[in-house]
């Protein structure tokens, strides 16, 4: 059996297992995230293997065309298990030499309301992917009916035509956009960098994701990052409390956790 984990790459040097394809998207983009050109991992062959072995994994200068830099320094392997540590690594690199370049989040929500017609789950994802929207075209917007049977929103800005109607779709929990004018008549949109929509729930569904594999994720890091991905300045308060409400939805609240442990 061969067991594969690797760093994550900041002060925590933090320990993490790759148990399955998901795992190794979840590394190559933690290392995309924090801007880290090396991958290094700790391959452990059991229970032959008397020395773990370390690998790098240099993504520096490697796009999707270009191989992946890998290198490895181990002692001490007991027969066959040269074998499974080189189809381990070969397995990672083509992991990552394969992964598509995942198109950027700010992107998908600049155009992901269109029209008239799309469908969405329940009211809080059409709620979720309006505020995306809007935050990715540097616009505000004002909740006219919020309700479980109907969503109306306008432009923030008095006067101006843009205005999305949704309406729950008979007895079931999806929501359909019924009218739309796409079209903002105040030419103008946000001249700040920071948005009015950007709640601590919203960073929260932002960070939620990198805290299962960065629980020590910084307020200061999730700042900068949110800053360099989606061009939204927030202040450190709503940055630690958006983690806060991350937290608490990844692990319950910590009085509850503590009582369990009592």
């Amino acid at each position: 059996m061969v067991e594969v984990k690797y760093f994550i790459p900041n002060k925590s040097r933090m320990v993490v297992s790759l148990l399955g394809d998901k795992d190794v998207r979840n590394m190559h983009q933690i290392h995309v995230n924090l801007n880290a050109p090396v991958i290094e991992l700790v391959v452990s062959h059991i229970p032959c293997l008397i020395e773990a072995a370390d690998v790098v994994i240099d993504m520096r200068d490697s796009g999707p065309s270009q191989n992946v830099e890998c290198s490895c320094r181990s002692k001490f392997f007991s027969k066959g298990s040269l074998s499974n540590f080189g189809r381990v690594v070969e397995e990672t690199r083509a992991a990552i030499e394969e992964q598509p370049s995942q198109r950027n989040s700010l992107d998908a929500w600049k155009t992901s309301i269109e029209g008239v017609g799309p469908e969405f789950n329940d009211v809080e994802t059409l709620r979720d992917t309006i505020r995306n929207f809007c935050i990715a075209n540097c616009r505000d917007f004002v909740f006219v009916k919020n309700d479980r049977l109907r969503l109306t929103v306008e432009c923030a800005y008095e006067g101006c035509e843009w205005r999305i109607h949704a309406s729950r779709l008979g007895n079931q929990e999806s929501f359909a956009i019924k009218k739309m004018n796409s079209q903002h008549t105040c030419g103008r949109g946000l001249q700040v960098r920071s948005h009015p929509k950007a709640s601590k729930r919203w960073v929260s569904n932002i960070v939620k994701e990198k805290l299962q594999d960065m629980p020590l994720y910084r307020p200061t890091n999730i700042v900068k990052d949110i800053r360099r991905e989606y061009g939204v300045e927030l202040p450190y308060h709503q940055a630690w409390h958006g983690k806060e409400v991350a937290m608490k939805d990844l692990y319950g609240h910590r009085s509850k956790s503590y009582d369990r442990i009592c």
